[in-house]
Formats: structure tokens, sequence, C-alpha cells
């Protein structure tokens, strides 16, 4: 710590920037295992929802929404394509993260994919 930080109490700016940074990125981290096990796209009322529960299926919405984003056609303005970019760079970022999270809900995955197939024959 150096000593105006000490003599006022304040962060310096770099500080909070990366503290920022930092609070966004964990913000965004794992949202490919919360939609697979948590959240996902429900239906219209009055349809019962449930999950998709798919295995790894948070690194698949993950490298999906990237996709998507990415193949976009480049007619957006500048502002539109690096928000479009950033979007992309995020889902692919939290890869690693939807890598752990999916490994740990395999427990839960698993089984629901099982049943899944079952009932499909």
């Amino acid at each position: 710590m150096n000593t105006e930080t000490r003599s006022t109490g304040k962060l310096p700016m770099q500080n909070l920037r990366t503290l920022a940074f930092a609070l966004t990125a964990l913000y965004f981290c794992g949202c490919g295992t919360l939609n697979n096990t948590i959240v996902g796209t429900p239906p219209a009322p009055p349809a019962e929802y449930t999950p998709p529960l798919e295995i790894y299926g948070g690194i698949k919405s993950d490298f999906h929404n990237a996709w998507n984003l990415l193949s976009i056609p480049d007619s957006l303005s500048i502002v539109e394509n690096s928000n479009r970019v950033l979007s992309a760079a995020l889902s692919l970022a939290d890869v690693p993260f939807s890598l752990v999270g999916d490994t740990v809900t395999l427990g839960q995955t698993i089984p629901a994919s099982y049943e899944k197939s079952e009932g499909d024959q």
C-alpha cells in the first residue's frame, strides 16, 4: 500500500478499475451452467418448465451464444459491433468456469439425460 492510500483511506483509480473488472467478470462467470441447470429459457405459460439439464450443457450454451453473436452481419453500427464482440468474448471467457460448474453438476445432468433418452425410445 502506498503512502497516498494510507493517508486518505481511498483506493487509487487503477485499483477501482481492477475491482470493477473483476466483479463484472465474476458476475458473468458461470452463466452457461446456470442456464443449463436452473434458468434456461422458459416456455410460454401455462406450460411447466424444466431446465435443459444436458451433460456439459453450460459449455454448449457458451459456444452457442458466442457463435450466434459473431455470425450476425457486420451491417450494425460500430458500437453495436463492439458490444457484440465483447459479449462473445465474455461467453468464451465463461467456458473454463462452465467446465468446472458442469463437472460439479454431472450428478444432476447425467440422470436427467438418461431419463430423456429413455423417454424418447
